[in-house]
């Protein structure tokens, strides 16, 4: 991760973020933010961020390595076992053929689907990204 802090002005600021998917999903990001800013909401009221220490990853190797495979198979069998595929959702703009590359930009402005897209993706506990 990288975080550039850019003065644009006497009162403007920009601050850039960079991260990899590969290290960060949805989840990860949420929770990054909200340190974040927590942190920040300290910091500016003169106090010292306190950060608790992260769990050893040898903890999560452990587990691993003495978890039952059939068992997560099992719950996995039984989690999607009523699984039906759902129906491709097309919000506007213009579909792109299959099989034809593309590299264009696309933005969706989503205006009054927004909430009730962010209350589907709370009531079925999911990213935003992942609805």
């Amino acid at each position: 991760m990288r975080s550039t802090l850019i003065r644009r002005g006497d009162e403007r600021w920009t601050f850039s973020w960079r991260f990899s998917h590969l290290l960060m999903d949805g989840w990860s990001f949420t929770l990054a933010i909200q340190d974040f800013t927590d942190h920040y909401r300290v910091l500016c009221r003169g106090g010292q961020p306190t950060v608790p220490p992260g769990r050893p990853y040898r903890d999560y190797l452990s587990w691993w390595r003495h978890r039952d495979p059939e068992e997560a198979r099992e719950f996995w069998r039984k989690e999607l076992a009523d699984y039906r595929p759902v129906e491709q959702v097309h919000l506007g703009g213009t579909e792109i053929p299959e099989g034809e590359p593309t590299h264009a930009h696309f933005e969706q402005v989503l205006g009054e689907l927004a909430p009730r897209l962010n209350a589907l993706a709370r009531t079925e506990q999911l990213t935003l990204a992942t609805l």
